[in-house]
This record gives C-alpha cells, sequence and structure tokens, in this order.
C-alpha cells in the first residue's frame, strides 16, 4: 500500500510544473525573467565596480612607486630639459612609430604633466604629418619661436626616382595637405627653417606656401637634391624662397645651401655669421661676377665659419697671373673657413683678397693644375695664415686613385700629445690633375711654408721621394724630434737623407775618413725617436733567406752615423712591421739597446692565383666559409 501511494505522490510531483506552466499568463513569465536579468545585472556592476576600484588602486600604488624613483627626484625643470635633449633630432611624419614626444606624455602622469607644460618641447614641427598633429604642437608650444623642418615625400623615397613617382601618384593629396598647413603657418615665429627636395618643382612648390616676414629668423638650410641621382642645371631657374626675400631677415645667422642656385647678390646679409654653399655637379659661380663674390662677403663683417664647395666664380682659364686685389677684406672674426673642388689658381686668388687675423681652422681640397700656381698658392698660405709658429704636429701622406692626391694635416699638439694651441687646425688635400707634380707640389709647400716649430712629423706613402727629395721639403724642420714613418712609402731613401750631413769647419776622422770638426744633419738635428709602423723590413727573397733586411742595415748606418755626430736616436719603436724577425732586433740591439719591438712577425704570403674550373669548390679560397648566399635581409636593415 505504502508503495502505491509513493507512485501517486510522484506522479503528482512530475505533473503540476507542467500544469502550471500551462495555465502560466506571458505577464508572469516575464516578471521571473525580469527579476533573473536584474539579479545578473547587478553581480556584473558589482564586480565591474570592484574591478575599477581595484584598478585605480593599482594605478595608485604605481603612481607612488614612480615617486620613489631616482628621476622623480628632479626638479620639473630639469626633467622638461631632459626631455628636451632627448627628443632634439626632428621626425618626420614617416618616422616609424608615434612622435617621441607624444610617447613621453604616454609614460606616467607626473611625466605627462611635466612634459604639456614645458613649452619648449612643442616647438619642433617636421612635415610631412598630420595637420590636427600640427595644430597641437602649435597650441602646446604657445608663443615660443619655432623650428621648422620640411621634407618632400620624394625625398624620403630618393633611392630609386621611380618609387618616388608611384608614391606621388598614390597619393597626390600629400602636397595638398602641406601646402594647407604651410600656408597658415606663423612665419612671425619661425627661427629655424631646414627644407629638403630632390627637384626644383618639388621646392618650388615648397616656396610657395611660404610668404611672409619671419622677423625672428636665424637659421635657413636648404637642400635641393638626391642623394643617389645626378644634378643637372635644370635647377637653374629656381629662386630662392619669398621668406628670403621680404626684407632680409635681420637677425639671419646662418644660411645653408646645397645644390641650390643662388646669386651672390641675393644672399648678402650684415648678420650672417655661418655661411655654407655645396653646388657640387652644378657650378652656381656660373653666371655670376667675382666682384659680386668679393661685395657679398664683405658684406658679412660678422662672417665665423665659411664653408664653400664648387661655389666661387672661376678666374678665366687663359689666366696666367693672379690678379691684383685692389683692396683686401678684413674677415676679423672668421676662425674656421672650407675650400673644397677649387683649384688652385681660384683658391690663391680668394686667400689673396681676404686678411683672417682670427682663423684658427683651414680645411682646403684643392686641384692643382699648374707648377705656377702652385707656388702662388703656397705663397699666399705663408702670408696670410696666421697660426703657422703654432703648429706642432704635421701629418703628410701620399695616395693615388685616379689623381696622385698629397694630404697635409696639422695639429696644435707637441711631441708627448700635449695640446699646445686648442683649436689650430689645418687640413690640405692637393690633388695632382698633371700626375707628375706629386713630390714638388710636397717639397713646394714645406719649403714656403713656415713649418719650423713642428716637432712631430708623420709620414706615408711618399713612394716618389728620393734622397733629394727628402731633403728638399724637410730640411727647414729643425725642431723635429719625433719622426713616424707608416708604410713603404719611401721609406728607405728617407733613412738614407736621415744620415747626410753637412760639414762646417776643421777636420778630423770618422769611421776612418777624414771629416770636418762639427758637422750638421741635413735632416732633423734635434730627432730623438724613430717609429717605424707597417713597414717592410727585408724583401721577401732576403727574408725567405734568413738575411737582414735592407731596411735594417739602413738603420744601423743611420744610427751610428747621428751618434758619431752627436745627434744620438733615442728611442726606436718598430710596430707591426713585415719580414722582420728578432735576427734583425739583435743586430739593432747592438748599437742601440733597448730597441721597442712589439714582437709582431709577419712574413707576407705569396699570392696564388685561382682559374676557373667546373668544380665549384675551387673558389672555396675567396669566401668566408659562414657566407649564405640565401640571406635575405628584412625590410628594417634598409632604412
Amino acid at each position: 500500500m505504502s508503495y502505491v501511494f509513493a507512485a501517486a505522490e510522484q506522479a503528482h510531483a512530475d505533473v503540476v510544473p507542467h500544469v502550471r506552466a500551462i495555465n502560466m499568463t506571458p505577464a508572469d513569465g516575464d516578471s521571473i525573467q525580469n527579476t533573473h536579468a536584474s539579479a545578473v545585472l547587478h553581480r556584473r556592476a558589482r564586480i565591474e565596480a570592484e574591478i575599477a576600484r581595484l584598478n585605480q588602486t593599482i594605478l595608485d600604488l604605481k603612481s607612488e612607486l614612480n615617486t620613489l624613483a631616482p628621476i622623480s627626484a628632479l626638479p620639473p625643470e630639469i626633467l622638461a630639459k631632459i626631455f628636451i635633449a632627448c627628443v632634439d633630432e626632428p621626425e618626420s611624419g614617416f618616422t616609424r612609430g608615434r612622435c617621441a614626444r607624444i610617447r613621453l606624455t604616454h609614460v606616467c602622469s607626473h611625466w605627462r604633466s611635466v612634459a604639456l607644460q614645458s613649452s619648449a618641447l612643442w616647438t619642433d614641427l617636421a612635415l610631412p604629418a598630420a595637420p590636427a598633429l600640427v595644430q597641437e604642437f602649435l597650441a602646446r608650444s604657445k608663443s615660443l619661436p619655432l623650428r621648422l623642418y620640411v621634407y618632400s615625400e620624394d625625398y624620403h623615397f630618393s633611392l630609386d626616382g621611380s618609387i618616388a613617382s608611384m608614391f606621388q601618384d598614390c597619393h597626390p593629396s600629400l602636397y595638398e595637405s602641406m601646402a594647407s598647413i604651410l600656408k597658415e603657418m606663423p612665419m612671425s615665429r619661425i627661427r629655424t627653417i631646414r627644407m629638403k627636395a630632390v627637384s626644383p618643382a618639388s621646392s618650388r612648390r615648397l616656396y610657395d606656401n611660404l610668404d611672409g616676414p619671419a622677423p625672428l629668423l636665424e637659421s635657413v638650410e636648404l637642400d635641393n637634391r638626391t642623394p643617389y641621382q645626378s644634378i643637372t642645371a635644370t635647377s637653374s631657374g629656381l629662386p630662392l624662397p619669398p621668406f628670403m626675400h621680404n626684407g632680409h631677415p635681420e637677425r639671419l645667422r646662418r644660411l645653408v645651401l646645397k645644390h641650390h642656385p643662388f646669386r651672390w647678390i641675393d644672399i648678402a646679409s650684415y648678420s650672417l655669421g655661418h655661411l655654407t654653399i655645396s653646388c657640387n655637379l652644378t657650378p652656381a659661380g656660373k653666371g655670376n661676377h667675382m666682384q659680386d663674390f668679393l661685395h657679398a662677403i664683405e658684406s658679412m663683417p660678422l662672417l665665423e665659419t665659411l664653408d664653400m664647395e664648387n661655389a666661387i666664380p672661376s678666374l678665366p682659364s687663359s689666366m696666367t697671373e693672379l690678379p691684383r686685389p685692389t683692396s683686401i677684406i678684413p674677415l676679423t672674426r672668421l676662425h674656421s673657413m672650407r675650400l673644397s673642388d677649387i683649384s688652385s689658381s681660384n683658391c690663391a686668388n680668394i686667400l689673396n683678397h681676404f686678411s683672417f687675423p682670427a682663423l684658427s681652422t683651414l680645411n682646403l681640397s684643392v686641384r692643382m693644375e699648374s707648377e705656377l700656381f702652385a707656388e702662388k698658392l703656397a705663397g699666399c698660405l705663408r702670408e696670410k695664415v696666421p697660426f703657422w709658429d703654432k703648429v706642432r704636429t704635421l701629418k703628410c701622406s701620399m695616395s693615388e686613385w685616379s689623381f696622385p692626391s698629397l694630404q697635409m694635416q696639422t695639429s696644435p699638439s707637441d711631441c708627448s700629445g700635449a695640446p699646445h694651441a686648442p683649436g689650430c687646425k689645418l687640413d690640405f688635400e692637393l690633388t695632382d690633375e698633371l700626375i707628375i707634380l706629386g713630390p714638388w707640389i710636397l717639397s713646394t709647400m714645406c719649403r714656403e711654408i713656415p713649418w719650423k716649430q713642428v716637432q712631430t712629423l708623420q709620414v706615408s706613402g711618399l713612394s716618389l721621394m728620393s734622397v733629394n727629395g727628402w731633403i728638399a721639403a724637410f730640411e727647414g724642420m729643425e725642431h723635429v724630434t719625433v719622426l713616424n714613418i707608416t708604410g713603404d712609402g719611401g721609406v728607405r731613401h728617407l733613412i738614407d737623407a736621415l744620415g747626410h750631413f753637412t760639414p762646417v769647419s776643421g777636420t778630423s776622422t770618422l769611421f776612418g775618413t777624414p771629416v770636418q770638426d762639427t758637422v750638421s744633419m741635413k735632416l732633423f738635428p734635434r730627432l730623438r725617436v724613430i717609429t717605424l709602423e707597417g713597414v717592410r723590413i727585408a724583401d721577401d727573397a732576403t727574408f725567405d733567406e734568413g738575411g737582414v733586411g735592407e731596411v735594417t742595415d739602413k738603420l744601423l748606418n743611420c744610427i751610428m752615423m747621428r751618434y758619431e755626430c752627436g745627434v744620438e736616436i733615442h728611442t726606436l719603436r718598430i710596430t707591426r712591421c713585415i719580414n722582420i724577425d728578432k735576427d734583425d732586433i739583435a743586430k739593432l740591439d747592438e748599437v742601440m739597446p733597448g730597441v721597442d719591438w712589439d714582437a709582431y712577425v709577419y712574413a707576407e704570403e705569396p699570392e696564388y692565383e685561382y682559374e676557373r674550373s667546373g668544380d665549384e669548390d675551387s673558389y672555396s679560397a675567396y669566401y668566408d666559409s659562414d657566407y649564405d648566399e640565401s640571406f635575405v635581409p628584412d625590410d628594417d636593415s634598409i632604412y
């Protein structure tokens, strides 16, 4: 019986819910669902609120942690200066990633506050960029002077002209956007302008949108070129930007023109302190007269730095004498001058017309077209350069590429390396276009220029110098105490020349030979230190046979001769020389104990010629085993 009652109760329990569901109205169902949904939403809201509270707690803790960092101890003014120093280089719209200045504001709330309050951090405007970004920079910089950097889009892609053209075709609105920004640019706030483009058309489109007076303008750099394509005279019709003509900015201190045509009468400015002109394949001097150039430079009495490459009006090629200057133009503040890609006649003519009493750095790259003008140039250098008595170190080297080139460099250091007159520096590169003047040019430059105070002389690559050539070139350098010889160029003739002496009076016997009582060495009577670096001490055959090197024999004779003449060599240093061993050092130690040798033994291996065969392994001697021909650099490597 109990079993029957239990079954009935179970059936009742199963049926009742279904009956209730059948009899339930729609309003009752919605009420239940709404109650459930409300509970879920309430629960979610409580969870989200808790998450927000915890996140805020984490942020507060991180902020407190940041205050304990060492950099947070800096005053905001110092931190702002650090920010400015870190992002000093301008960024264009093509820079990968976000602008560094923007990234600074996303580090922490303190940095953001400092960055936003530092108006000087936002004074650099680089185009192309989004107009909204430019407007934000203008607002954050408040009323401070601005630096404007403008790059045409094809300048960034100038590696391949087709890429530049394709980019311009795909983005026709880019120039329109830049033009719109430039038209609204507050020229009255611009202090610096740097503009780069690869064609006259690009430059002109940029220039046309920058008009109006620029009273604060101090620095202008105009670069109209592509580094990878030749420059032609097609840019000759490109004028200077309008802002250069609007009253000639009175505060303009720096002007740089690269591959940009100009007229000297258009750039004369009383306030200029730095002038750089580089024209390369487009001689800007063409069409300008020498008098225009002289008048322009004369109108720049505040000039401190002058850097010109292929930018000076040339003398007629038929001229055989330098024109006599009617007056000498004093450049009393000029301390640094560079003249590059200029003939010796034009260089001498320029030096003839000016005086530089404050000059401390001179860099010349000169084409030597004749003996006459080489002598004229040496004479002008002797008369015009004011710091010859301060030069303590002279480096002379010769290189031979398409034309022999003589390099002469100076520095104001004595033999101990201590600076004597900081800032005085000379760098010559004299190219022998006749291919026969090399030794003669060196002899002329050394003879005509007063190098009497030089104490350290470094020579390399002077292979064309004979014994008499060495003596003729360097006999006037009586104060040389240190001689550094690098490479094989003329070293044997130089060592022979070091042993030559001049009789003075009386007679005695030297090595069994009657000589004068008093003698004077023709070269470097005060020489005490000789350094040989990378010199071939012995011929290959001599070294293979175990003989004493030819240079060693000459050194022995030179050292003994100078010792007997009372001008003893105190130190001989031998560094990384070729075909030398302990036998050479032992011989030298006999006449001058304590030779300073690095014990570097190097004998040149004979050169082998590999003939091409069907076996590719025969070329293994030419290649590094780690070289992988299948390697292709990723995209980042080209930037």
